[in-house]
């Protein structure tokens, strides 16, 4: 498959019940595939492999919170080149 983008995409200090509600969802329908590349007890760091553009996968990663009932006001999300990190405040 051409056209594939993969970001790293890190979740730090979310409940690992929202990090897996959330990858879930976007391998359901944004990502072609999700591995997760390391855990601990505060962060998940996975691979992404998707079409969409990062500020994309943002926006998607936005109304999958949402949908999730995560406060997306108390989170902070930081795009810089293939990395997107998401932290809750």
């Amino acid at each position: 498959v051409t056209g594939l983008n993969t970001y790293t995409l890190s979740f730090m200090l979310f409940s690992t019940a929202d990090v897996l509600k959330i990858t879930k969802a976007l391998e359901a329908k944004h990502v072609r595939e999700v591995d997760l590349i390391k855990s601990n007890t505060t962060s998940r760091i996975y691979s992404v492999e998707t079409k969409l553009s990062s500020m994309q996968l943002e926006e998607a990663l936005l109304m999958i919170m949402l949908d999730a009932g995560v406060n997306v006001d108390s989170i902070r999300i930081q795009v810089s080149g293939g990395t997107i990190t998401v932290e809750k405040l």
